[in-house]
């Protein structure tokens, strides 16, 4: 059974200390057609494990919106951030599900409850943001009924590793939308 709770003091340390861990196997492609965005997966020569540093995460300390950590059969298994943003859509952030725990139905039913919550507040749809080195979230996104509804090439240029890359080497922003 999948509870979700709003985030509490007790669980506060365990939610910023999340494992974010995650297996790079694919490459992540966008084209722009005329029914809008597609994206084409690619194997990669080589699958690598992708850890998310403290420097790299959001500061979801900082972040305007109200934590909530999803157990499953009593455990502490995932984890998101929810706010509203601009034009009446629910921003979910830092959706994150513990590695041993993914593929039961945890992240879809913070999803499901993100969408409650947001019809709650009489918001029109929910905007989940990734990177195309995440083919992972990018699959499951789309699996949940999610879109492709922007892609931001600029948005981690100012990163200290990006800045060094040629602008089409850089990791680009993807933004998934559902309305709801």
């Amino acid at each position: 059974m999948i509870d979700i709770q709003k985030l509490t003091p007790q669980w506060e340390s365990w939610f910023y200390e999340t494992d974010e861990r995650r297996l790079d196997s694919e490459e992540v492609t966008v084209k722009l057609g005329r029914s809008g965005f597609a994206l084409e997966y690619r194997p990669k020569p080589g699958a690598l494990w992708r850890v998310t540093s403290r420097e790299e995460a959001p500061a979801h300390a900082e972040a305007v919106g109200e934590g909530y950590v999803a157990f499953l059969d009593g455990e502490p298994a995932g984890r998101m951030t929810l706010r509203a943003g601009e034009y009446r859509l629910a921003q979910v952030e830092g959706l994150s599900v513990s590695l041993a725990l993914r593929r039961r139905g945890v992240g879809r039913a913070l999803l499901d409850y993100a969408a409650q919550w947001a019809a709650r507040y009489g918001l029109c749809g929910l905007c989940v943001e990734t990177q195309d080195t995440n083919a992972g979230a990018c699959q499951f996104l789309t699996r949940c009924g999610f879109a492709l509804g922007g892609v931001d090439m600029l948005r981690y240029v100012c990163q200290s590793v990006p800045m060094r890359k040629a602008p089409a080497l850089r990791e680009k922003a993807l933004f998934f939308y559902k309305l709801l």
